[in-house]
């Protein structure tokens, strides 16, 4: 007999605080939910659909279809939507939504989301903080924010919350003297141009395809205490 835990958490804030979390047995995957996609909605049609569902048949039903990644549930209309693929967008809000994906045990219930390509649980806060604030949030949680170690993984987590500014990771070792976690300088390739200026000790990635100053994707030194997204990792 195979046995899976569907996991049911919520985070009521950016720390880590869960509630209302239960187990369920129904197959052989442990099924978590998305927080970034709570009471949301995707653009994507559903693989198959289903009315007057539970989460546990809805589950089951993804877990049977090999291709399926992700199902959606309505807790007030008992709909079930199963997904192919991944990387979905949110792209509205719609109360009640739930969507599930498959995660290791090890990613924290109602807080983080799988990402297999990265083989990774990565933490995204809904709300944005100032640069200092946002780094000790991901270290209460036992993780860093994200770096800039591998470029393309910081433009593809971008790309998926439609967002053209972020903070990164860095350490100053000087003026206008900035490595990156594993201790080698940021090549002067990834900045953007005439920076370093600030000296701030604070870093960002903007993509942003409409500035003048930095049309390409490109690390800038920012204010401090300006808010924005980021990823802990």
């Amino acid at each position: 007999m195979l046995v899976v835990f569907l996991s049911i958490g919520y985070l009521f804030s950016d720390v880590v605080g869960l509630y209302n979390t239960t187990s369920e047995c129904l197959g052989s995957e442990v099924w978590k939910i998305v927080p970034r996609l709570l009471d949301g909605g995707i653009a994507e049609i559903p693989s198959k659909s289903y009315n007057g569902s539970t989460i546990s048949l809805c589950a089951l039903e993804c877990q049977m279809r090999p291709p399926c990644q992700l199902f959606r549930y309505n807790s007030d209309t008992s709909e079930c939507d199963l997904y192919d693929g991944r990387r979905f967008k949110r792209t509205s809000n719609f109360q009640r939504n739930q969507f599930y994906q498959k995660m290791p045990e090890y990613c924290v219930t109602g807080r983080d989301e799988w990402f297999p390509e990265y083989q990774t649980c990565i933490w995204i806060p809904t709300q944005d903080y100032p640069y200092e604030e946002a780094k000790r949030l991901c270290e209460s949680a036992g993780k860093v924010m994200l770096g800039i170690n591998n470029f393309s993984q910081v433009l593809d987590l971008m790309a998926l919350l439609d967002t053209q500014y972020i903070h990164v990771y860095s350490r100053r070792t000087g003026t206008n003297t900035y490595e990156m976690d594993d201790g080698t300088l940021i090549p002067s390739t990834l900045w953007c141009p005439d920076q370093p200026y600030e000296d701030s000790g604070c870093l960002g990635v903007q993509n942003d395809p409409q500035n003048d100053w930095c049309p390409s994707p490109g690390v800038d030194d920012i204010i401090c205490f300006h808010t924005r997204q980021f990823f802990c990792v």
